[in-house]
């Protein structure tokens, strides 16, 4: 997730933070999503695929599926709860990222939807300033 992370940084806000005043963070947003749909689909890993991402405002809603499991698949061996807070702990170090931490005090945020192989919800992340504390 990290990774899918620093690619929108880098399409997001090739310039630094200093600058991003002369141009809103929704057209901002929306360039990112422009950029990152263009070179989708992105495997994160063997199993997690990016496949589309969404400006919405100052949210940027990222779409992956599970490739191996179907939701039902999923939640069949595991505990939601179980699934939730693991996606909330990979999420949790890009709170500390010093790029992302300023564009989100500023109203960005980044949601990462998860499906399964059959498009069935298996989790949802919105990292803004409630989920880092800030």
């Amino acid at each position: 997730m990290k990774k899918i992370f620093l690619i929108v940084l880098v399409l997001f806000f090739g310039f630094s933070i200093s600058s991003a005043h002369a141009i809103s963070i929704e057209t901002l947003a929306r360039n990112a999503a422009n950029d990152i749909n263009k070179q989708t689909p992105i495997y994160k890993d063997e199993h997690t695929r990016l496949n589309s991402a969404l400006a919405v405002g100052k949210v940027i809603t990222l779409n992956y599926t599970l490739e191996q499991f179907s939701a039902d698949k999923l939640f069949s061996m595991y505990y939601k709860s179980d699934i939730d807070n693991l996606m909330v702990e990979t999420a949790t170090p890009l709170c500390l990222l010093p790029d992302l931490k300023g564009l989100i005090k500023k109203g960005a945020a980044f949601q990462a939807v998860y499906t399964g192989k059959h498009g069935g919800l298996v989790s949802r992340v919105m990292i803004d300033r409630s989920f880092c504390g800030y």
